[in-house]
């Protein structure tokens, strides 16, 4: 049965996150069953009379002449179950004489076309009507209708048509590559690999993959010796987008997650060998599910019915949201964005509420919002994504309880083994040369090959676990709800793939609720270093007594140091050099009063997701937020 999630009422209309559930499991139903005898259509039976003006069951066919319109409904069948694993496929021969017609699905409550064909053009028409898989109905209707501009009349003989429902069975969604035996049974798939370590064993068709949806994969294995893994891998077949391992005896059921936001246009699903040396494993694949997360416009037709929670791409015509609250001191600064002319507004920073202070929202009535959306995927994925950053930045901040939630300590432990990997790949490489140039990774173990995926994986694992009901409201309950920063990440495009969601935290997910996109700017720095040689000062001896100044604080001996040597006593240290001399250089700075930022704004986070009523400008530093208000919404008396 399919659930839906209520998503929040986002754009023009309610919009629900519908788990799509393409079932498939053993043992197998044969590909198609014929649900509408044709019986030469002696009968009644498949198609029922509506409105038509004449109707005759023939030898040839159904002859039929429509009343005078434009698209009513001619003929009706009985309702026709839909199996949310299948779709539907039609088949048909109509012969047009004269008009039009068209073919269509109509949805259980009679309200909505779910696919339809048209035609005008006299002749024969052989054609096929396709109801795509993840419809949600519980029944459809096929209906045979007039098409004509104006209302008349039309003469069409449907001559043949078939109706199949086809689920996606193991035979189609997976193909060897290279195992030793591949047998279906009524246990299911049974798999024996070839003698290998990782290979491929089977692998499916591509799997179409929509912006910011999700794939789940619930399956069930029986490992009778061996090992198995259970991947997606990317849509150019140069990575692994998430794994699943096991080596342990047993029936195994588990479930593979690719998260929102990849950007891959396809993904297959593959299962592979996984032994730590070359053997032979076996398994039986007994049942999975691919199970899509996506978001639908139920009020739709079917052509505009899947959609994403995408990006506003014309913003021109959106009005600026200028709404400050608890506000703090007078309007500073000039700055031009998008030709329109800004003053920067500061407000209250208290408990680091200063975000919802600047865009104008109440702090309490937006914490409610968000556990208000506790079942809302896209917003549980946004949080999970600060989490997770967090913990790669700085995972002191989070509060213990957070922590426990999301095992952190199971994850350090994870990066901890893969530090040690890395540490042992370096060793090994050297052993083959001291020289990068001559140094072929290829040679290495395959475990020192592939860390990057036991890496991925690790991260993968902690996002899944951040991503649950229990992690989002202790996020919400023991980090935000006590005055915790709201943060903007920068929008930094990595490797392709690496973190989709890299740029997304907790104020787009309020953006997101609020319908009010952002911009979020700051001011660039200038080159500090540069500025101190304009002023006439040298910058090797400032460099060197700003090492030796930090090396006092630290109480360690500076007597007779150069340059060099109090810097490589830093980075013995493990100290950050280029830190230390940016910071005095910005107190030298101080002292000259002269200011460490350009008078530009720059634009360092975007975020206006589709059906937005406004944009809010604001100014971020540090870990400070503040408005940004056009100068056209301030009164002349305050300007």
């Amino acid at each position: 049965m399919l659930k839906s999630f209520i998503l929040e009422r986002t754009m023009k209309r309610a919009f629900y996150c519908i788990a799509v559930s393409l079932h498939i499991c053993a043992p197998f139903a044969k590909a198609t069953s014929l649900l509408i005898d044709q019986q030469q259509f002696l009968s009644k039976h498949p198609l029922k009379p509506c409105v038509a003006n004449t109707i005759e069951w023939k030898k040839d066919g159904i002859d039929l002449t429509t009343n005078h319109s434009k698209l009513d409904y001619q003929l009706m069948s009985r309702p026709i179950p839909v199996k949310r694993n299948s779709s539907l496929t039609l088949p048909f021969e109509v012969d047009l004489k004269e008009g039009g017609f068209a073919v269509r699905f109509l949805s259980h409550d009679q309200k909505k076309f779910l696919a339809s064909k048209y035609y005008q053009k006299p002749g024969l028409v052989k054609d096929t009507l396709k109801l795509p898989f993840g419809t949600t109905d519980e029944s459809v209707y096929l209906i045979f209708t007039n098409n004509l501009p104006e209302p008349g009349v039309s003469h069409f003989i449907v001559k043949n048509y078939t109706l199949t429902q086809s689920p996606l069975s193991p035979e189609k969604i997976l193909t060897s590559v290279s195992p030793q035996s591949v047998e279906r049974t009524g246990q299911g798939i049974d798999v024996t690999t070839n003698s290998c370590k990782l290979d491929y064993q089977l692998i499916s068709r591509p799997i179409p993959v929509k912006s910011n949806s999700a794939l789940e994969l619930p399956f069930e294995v029986d490992l009778k010796k061996g090992g198995f893994t259970v991947r997606f891998l990317s849509h150019a077949q140069k990575k692994f987008l998430a794994s699943k391992y096991y080596q342990k005896p047993g029936l195994v059921k588990d479930t593979l997650k690719l998260p929102f936001g990849t950007t891959d246009e396809s993904v297959y699903l593959i299962f592979t060998n996984n032994l730590p040396e070359p053997g032979v494993s076996r398994f039986i694949i007994k049942d999975y599910t691919l199970n899509r997360m996506l978001i639908e416009d139920t009020l739709e037709d079917v052509e505009s019915s899947n959609l994403n929670i995408s990006l506003c791409q014309d913003i021109e015509p959106l009005p600026i949201h200028a709404a400050p609250i608890n506000t703090h001191g007078t309007l500073q600064g000039d700055y031009k964005i998008d030709g329109k002319s800004f003053k920067r507004q500061n407000v209250s920073g208290r408990s680091m509420r200063c975000f919802f202070n600047s865009i104008g929202l109440n702090f309490d009535t937006q914490i409610a919002l968000l556990r208000k959306n506790v079942g809302n995927l896209f917003v549980r994925s946004i949080i999970a994504n600060e989490i997770v950053n967090a913990i790669q930045l700085d995972s002191s901040q989070l509060p213990p309880s957070l922590k426990k939630v999301i095992d952190l300590a199971h994850f350090q432990q994870e990066m901890q083994n893969i530090s040690n990997l890395h540490q042992k790949r370096s060793d090994e490489l050297k052993k083959q040369s001291v020289d990068p140039a001559e140094q072929d990774p290829s040679l290495l173990p395959l475990e020192l090959q592939t860390i990057h995926l036991e890496e991925n994986k690790a991260v993968e694992s902690l996002r899944e676990r951040a991503q649950t009901e229990k992690a989002f409201l202790t996020f919400l309950k023991d980090y935000i709800g006590k005055g915790n920063m709201m943060v903007a990440v920068p929008d930094v495009q990595g490797q392709e793939g690496d973190n989709p969601l890299g740029n997304y935290s907790s104020i787009d997910a309020i953006s997101f609720l609020n319908k009010i996109g952002i911009k979020v700017y700051t001011q660039t720095q200038i080159d500090v270093i540069a500025k101190l040689e304009e002023l006439g000062i040298d910058v090797d001896e400032f460099t060197k007594n700003a090492a030796i100044n930090e090396l006092k604080r630290r109480k360690i001996c500076v007597d007779n140091l150069t340059k060099v040597d109090a810097i490589n006593k830093l980075k013995d240290l493990k100290i950050s050099v280029d830190k230390i001399i940016r910071t005095a250089a910005i107190n030298k700075l101080k002292e000259f009063e002269i200011s460490i930022y350009s008078p530009d704004l720059h634009l360092t986070h975007e975020f206006i997701p589709q059906g937005a009523t406004k944009v809010a400008y604001i100014y971020h530093e540090g870990a400070h937020f503040q408005a940004l208000v056009p100068a056209s919404n301030i009164p002349l008396w305050s300007k």
